[in-house]
């Protein structure tokens, strides 16, 4: 078996899991997992689903991104995992692009300043860049409502920017957050 067959099979496999993992404290958890050479679905009892793409192939679409953190234009989806919870904004998504990370992050930030957010943590190095989002409505405890997390990387001698989005979890912050430049 190819390598990048044996790792996305390997991902599906850790995505089953966690679906599983999730549903531990029901009596008789199930899965089903459904492969099309494209792409391998995992569906938890839940509903939650995972959805990783072959390789070299897309999902494909953008729907189910939240809003204030879209697809990153011309990316390929690679996985897509469903918010447990049935929250229509929350989910994972890994996206690949050939634009550098510099590129990438200048988008996020360019897009979060024209929605009026501000990262509650940045942080730039030269083969990565992080941002976290609070949501905007304030609640008790320091939680600010939902938020995202975008992390941006791309590995030496690599030509592939991955970027990944979580987003839908309560994010609790300071009111300020240190920016690092690495």
């Amino acid at each position: 078996m190819p390598a990048s067959q044996a790792q996305t099979l390997s991902v599906a496999l850790v995505a089953a899991l966690a679906v599983l993992t999730a549903a531990c404290n029901r009596s008789e958890p199930t899965a089903v997992v459904k492969a099309d050479g494209k792409a391998v679905l995992v569906t938890g009892d839940d509903g939650a689903e995972v959805e990783v793409a072959g390789d070299g192939e897309s999902l494909g679409g953008t729907d189910g991104f939240p809003a204030f953190a879209p697809a990153y234009p011309g990316a390929k989806v690679t996985t897509r995992l469903s918010d447990p919870q049935g929250r229509p904004d929350g989910g994972m998504w890994v996206m690949e692009t050939a634009d550098p990370v510099e590129k990438v992050a200048a988008f996020y930030d360019a897009h979060a300043e024209r929605t009026g957010l501000k990262p509650g943590m940045f942080v730039n190095e030269d083969d990565s860049a992080v941002r976290i989002f609070a949501g905007r409505n304030a609640t008790d405890n320091g939680v600010k409502g939902t938020g995202a997390l975008i992390a941006i990387s791309r590995e030496a001698g690599e030509d592939i920017t991955r970027i990944v989005i979580t987003a839908g979890t309560k994010i609790a912050m300071p009111d300020a957050m240190p920016t690092h430049e690495g």
